[in-house]
């Protein structure tokens, strides 16, 4: 997919208004906006910004209460331009992450508030604070210079997998009956599957393209429907995006992938649960969003849910599908196409 410039330009300059906003210094005043922000989730306890970074979509500022309180906090927005459903993003994560820590034991930061910044602080849009981990990225303690670094053997290596491994089943064993993302209901309760899911394919897919791929709001309840709804999307940004392709062959390659997908995907229909049980689903699931001990590589946070939803329980673990007579035609008539 190529990106359209007009719309990667406009996102650009959306991000740089905001972060005009954000990136306030305040070390000439006793307590910055942000600072007096979250003290107010802390009784109005003062506290201090003590670092600031930036991922893949939010900006996050690692703040510092007194001595007395031993557990920093993290104040994270979405960046505006990098994201395209702040709201959206926001709900799913929290909510998500309640249910991971209702229905788990796998270790993420506990919320500690979210909504959307209002009166004085209007303009810096919706966020999420919770208690800040302590841990290294898991490809930061791993590698060096895109190598292994020495020291670091196979059993390290197997004992981090025994890791993952363990957390996938516990995702697993829980079943939802739809396809979706989870809220939390207004005024509290506890979360539910309200909408259909968001994932890091329709964020890159506006973002760089300008087309909204979020019109479909509510849950799926098949299989079948969401992976159709999967192909419309891949559709819609080749066909709507005037820069999706640098000339004829190239369209017409792409587009002649994409119905063969269609109708591989009904193929396999009868060797999936069409309609569920559906597993959680997490899209960004990656060694940087791993924290670990870096002397231990005891596992102690996934962080980033934002972009976790149910799916189809063969997104987590995937069924042998017969490829006799007809798929193999398919790809044959498709590589025949190209």
């Amino acid at each position: 997919m190529h990106a359209n410039t007009a719309a990667r330009e406009s996102n650009s300059r959306v991000r740089a208004k905001w972060q005009e906003l954000a990136l306030f210094d305040g070390h000439n005043r006793r307590r910055s906006d942000v600072e007096e922000f979250v003290s107010g989730f802390h009784k109005g306890e003062p506290c201090r910004v003590i670092e600031r970074f930036e991922g893949a979509f939010n900006h996050c500022f690692r703040l510092r209460f007194n001595l007395s309180y031993d557990v920093d906090w993290l104040l994270r927005f979405p960046i505006p331009g990098d994201v395209m459903y702040p709201a959206e993003k926001i709900d799913h994560e929290v909510a998500t992450m309640e249910s991971i820590r209702e229905k788990t034991s796998i270790p993420i930061p506990r919320v500690i508030a979210s909504g959307r910044a209002e009166g004085r602080f209007a303009g810096l849009g919706h966020f999420i604070i919770m208690e800040f981990v302590d841990g290294e990225r898991l490809d930061e303690a791993l590698y060096e210079n895109d190598e292994i670094k020495p020291g670091i053997g196979l059993p390290t290596l197997d004992f981090i997998y025994k890791q993952m491994a363990q957390i996938h089943l516990e995702l697993f064993e829980h079943d939802f009956d739809q396809i979706g993302g989870l809220s939390m209901p207004v005024g509290g309760g506890s979360w539910h599957i309200s909408s259909a899911p968001l994932t890091l394919k329709m964020n890159e897919g506006q973002r760089l393209t300008g087309i909204n791929l979020n019109d479909h709001r509510e849950p799926y309840t098949t299989t079948e429907g969401y992976l159709d709804s999967l192909v419309s999307q891949h559709t819609r940004l080749l066909c709507e995006n005037p820069e999706s392709v640098s000339n004829e062959d190239e369209y017409s390659e792409e587009y002649c992938c994409l119905q063969t997908i269609k109708t591989l995907t009904k193929q396999i229909m009868g060797s999936v649960d069409r309609q569920g049980p559906f597993k959680l689903f997490l899209d960004d699931i990656r060694f940087g969003n791993i924290l670990v001990d870096p002397k231990t590589f005891v596992i102690k946070a996934l962080i980033d849910w934002e972009l976790c939803y149910t799916a189809p329980r063969e997104f987590l673990n995937a069924r042998l599908v017969d490829t006799e007579s007809r798929p193999l035609g398919l790809v044959v008539r498709r590589k025949r196409c190209l």
